[in-house]
């Protein structure tokens, strides 16, 4: 997928993307008294992914603060009141560059393999019905710095 979106941010102040979702996550669960049911917060986290950006502008350079994340959520035993897991990739890094220099960022990639098998236990292997998939995503930033 190609995409090429556009910020205008201004030095110092933060700029962020976000290609994705946000998931109901349980936030806190209060218990107001022993009568009454226990109330739970929802919050909001954003999955999928997102990019932010501070840039700080100088004479000479332009000095970038750069956060990229992948992330998203899966259902698992082990989350607190059956709320789901975040699994995050994260880089974040600082560059100082020219006006019009162009950045290639990479390094965040995924591997996802699934495998599912159907039929009954009794019968041979060959018998059952087998599905596998494999699907890789890998994230390449060009970013182009330009003082406006």
């Amino acid at each position: 997928m190609l995409t090429s979106p556009n910020l205008r941010v201004r030095s110092g102040d933060t700029a962020s993307l976000n290609v994705g979702e946000s998931v109901p996550v349980i936030g806190s669960v209060s218990y107001p008294n022993s009568t009454v049911a226990p109330v739970q917060s929802v919050q909001y986290q954003d999955a999928g992914v997102i990019f932010q950006v501070q840039p700080t502008v100088k004479r000479d350079t332009i000095d970038l603060h750069l956060v990229e994340e992948i992330s998203s959520f899966v259902n698992t035993t082990t989350g607190v009141n059956n709320s789901p897991t975040k699994n995050t990739r994260k880089v974040e890094s600082s560059f100082s560059v020219a006006d019009g220099d162009v950045l290639l960022i990479g390094g965040l990639t995924q591997d996802q393999d699934t495998r599912v098998s159907s039929g009954l236990s009794f019968l041979p292997r060959w018998m059952a019905g087998h599905t596998a998939s494999t699907n890789k995503t890998e994230i390449l930033l060009f970013l182009q710095v330009q003082k406006i």
